[in-house]
């Protein structure tokens, strides 16, 4: 499932993350079981001590110009 660089933890191109969503996610789910959400600073900052999570869709629409419908019903291409 995952390739051999996430069973060493050893470092990979970033680039493996953008071009391929699976490798992003797998990557994301190995720092998870790992850490928890401990592992990610944005998480600690403004996440951690809150009863309900912060709503980013400001974000998604405004850096990368789509709309929260085109978010949820977009197919990942491959």
């Amino acid at each position: 499932m995952f390739p051999d660089a996430f069973h060493h933890q050893a470092w990979f191109p970033v680039s493996a993350l953008l071009k391929d969503v699976d490798v992003t996610i797998a990557c994301a789910k190995l720092i998870y079981k790992k850490h928890g959400f401990h592992a990610w600073q944005g998480w600690l900052d403004n996440c951690q001590d809150r009863k309900t999570l912060y709503n980013a869709t400001h974000c998604i629409t405004r850096y990368y110009n789509v709309s929260t419908t085109d978010v949820s019903t977009s197919k990942t291409k491959r």
